[in-house]
């Protein structure tokens, strides 16, 4: 999209269309959840009229209240995990709300309280699914409306920052406008990166121009104090930005310390209480996705001994939690003479060396069974046996991916400390990120990141993100 057109005014004012399109989102997503649990059993079982349900729409806007309450519209600077969040606790507070009146005041209609319950655990997936498709479709198709203008204030080094930033972070919400660079370069002729450098002098009237409320600011700004209170006296948000590094950035509180304000840092997988809630949704969910995907793995299991007389399964040792070792099992996908078979291959073909040497993954591996090793690796279905794994306790649903020795010999040993403290997942941040692609450290930093800021929410938006690349087709290779 051109500049003229994504600088172009609003005609409604700043975040008021954003808000309108969340409401419609979460309402439809509301609506199809309610209908799902519906047809599945008030009316397949209960055999119950749709008018009885249809008793209970004046409570609807209470879920539009509650999710402004917990802000939520317009929702700009909320993360994907905490949109998930948030957006679970409001959507279960007003479910709470519901039943409460329905049992309180003894209403006399007769609902289903299976039916209740279906509903409310479709809208805990529907909703941030919902808002996750209209923010996609929202970037993707560049409406200026969806993101909220900013201006941008520091010195060449944090705008840069900044506008990286923004960019690799866009379902944010914030735009970037214009810069304000505080460095004595004669910037206010400048386009700095595609966004306009203005003075200092005309920020409050290009401000106003074109309707924005928000700045933000780098910490590296002099006299950071003074700017953002003159900022905060015409400017409704002055943000200060502050690079925490290590990656430390998602579980943060503010603390009033008197006459200074700190930054607490929160290391929630340390948490007795986290760490218990972990392990009993791994063990619980584990279960029944085993009992679920026992048939398809006998299935599998005999079509692997068809194309290639042999075991079944595989197992490596793997290194796991405090550095203990525990076998792995897998369906098997490979030719039982799959390591020759990848030394030849390498010895023949030196771009294949170049790309194992640097992500241990090939785009045509001579090791996988023809046809259905390559399905079992699609889908993701090579790594069922894995839930076993979980219930042991040797594995967690979400965390590091669990590698081989020489995978590991390249990590730095920092990095590998790290990696210890944690039980390996079946699926984390790296696989849905790059699912499997990215190099060794861009490995590092997304598992690092997922250690340091780990919640019972990112392990959530973690399955889900698991869930669309396996439907996607796009499994590990």
């Amino acid at each position: 999209m051109d500049d003229s057109r994504r600088d172009r005014p609003s005609r409604l004012p700043t975040g008021l269309a954003r808000v309108l399109a969340l409401v419609v989102c979460d309402a439809i997503a509301l609506l199809v959840s309610a209908a799902a649990a519906y047809l599945l059993w008030a009316m397949a079982v209960r055999h119950q009229p749709v008018a009885l349900y249809l008793e209970l729409a004046p409570l609807w806007p209470l879920f539009s209240v509650s999710y402004a309450l917990g802000g939520l519209y317009p929702g700009f600077g909320v993360s994907a995990i905490e949109l998930i969040r948030t957006a679970s606790r409001q959507t279960s507070f007003v479910f709470l709300l519901i039943l409460g009146s329905i049992y309180l005041f003894r209403l006399p209609a007769d609902y289903s309280r299976l039916t209740l319950a279906l509903w409310w655990g479709m809208a805990l997936v529907a909703v941030p699914l919902g808002r996750a498709g209209l923010s996609t479709v929202a970037v993707s198709r560049s409406w200026s409306w969806w993101r909220e203008p900013v201006i941008l204030m520091g010195n060449r080094t944090g705008i840069e920052a900044l506008i990286a930033t923004l960019a690799r972070a866009r379902h944010i919400g914030y735009r970037p406008v214009a810069v304000v660079l505080t460095s004595d370069d004669g910037s206010a002729s400048l386009e700095w990166q595609g966004v306009p450098a203005i003075g200092a002098s005309d920020l409050v009237a290009e401000a106003a121009r074109r309707g924005v409320c928000s700045v933000l600011v780098s910490s590296d700004v002099p006299d950071l104090d003074r700017r953002a209170a003159a900022l905060s006296e015409s400017i409704r948000h002055v943000i200060r930005v502050h690079a925490i590094e290590h990656h430390f950035v998602e579980p943060v509180a503010i603390r009033y310390l008197g006459s200074a304000v700190g930054i607490e840092i929160q290391n929630r997988m340390l948490m007795r209480r986290n760490q218990i809630l972990k392990r009993a949704v791994d063990v619980v969910l584990a279960s029944v996705c085993l009992a679920i995907s026992l048939p398809a793995m006998l299935l599998a299991a005999i079509l692997v001994v068809s194309v290639e007389r042999g075991t079944w399964r595989y197992s490596q040792l793997r290194e796991g939690r405090g550095g203990r070792h525990f076998r792995m099992w897998k369906l098997r996908t490979m030719y039982s003479d799959a390591d020759a078979r990848l030394s030849r291959h390498l010895n023949a073909n030196p771009s294949a060396r170049e790309q194992w040497d640097r992500e241990f993954k090939l785009e045509d591996d001579p090791r996988v069974l023809p046809g259905i090793g390559a399905l079992l690796r699609r889908w993701s279905l090579d790594e069922c046996p894995q839930f076993w794994n979980v219930i042991r306790g040797e594995m967690s649903l979400v965390g590091p991916r669990a590698l081989p020795r020489y995978h590991l010999d390249v990590f730095e040993a920092p990095f590998r400390t790290l990696r210890q403290r944690v039980r390996p997942g079946m699926t984390g941040m790296w696989q849905v990120m790059s699912r499997g692609e990215g190099a060794i450290r861009t490995q590092e930093a997304l598992d690092s990141y997922y250690i340091y800021n780990w919640s019972i929410w990112m392990d959530a938006f973690i399955l889900a993100r698991t869930v669309l690349a396996v439907f996607g087709g796009r499994g590990a290779r």
